[in-house]
């Protein structure tokens, strides 16, 4: 079975919102193709950001980056991110939950 997974209307709105009003300036979402991650500085200054990952599944048609940008979303906010240093390369991060 193929998937083509594709946001609502208020998905849509929830990454904007997120985007234009929550997200710190120093925050942002990145991908690889595959991988979606969003990475926020602990505080101001930090060395340190949470990073949370969204995978797009095996069974998916095409790759869509709003689709990565809300699920990585919904993971920071359940609390499902990682603490690493602000220097770590998140493009080879990315490759490894690829």
């Amino acid at each position: 079975m193929v998937s083509n997974t594709k946001l609502t209307k208020d998905q849509k709105h929830a990454v904007k919102a997120f985007e234009y009003n929550v997200m710190p300036n120093d925050a942002f979402f990145a991908d690889n193709g595959k991988v979606t991650i969003l990475v926020i500085p602990e505080f101001n200054n930090s060395k340190m950001v949470m990073v949370s990952v969204s995978t797009m599944a095996d069974n998916e048609k095409k790759f869509r980056p709003s689709v990565g940008k809300y699920f990585a979303m919904q993971n920071f906010y359940k609390g499902e991110y990682i603490n690493i240093f602000m220097e770590t390369n998140m493009f080879q991060l990315m490759e490894l939950f690829s």
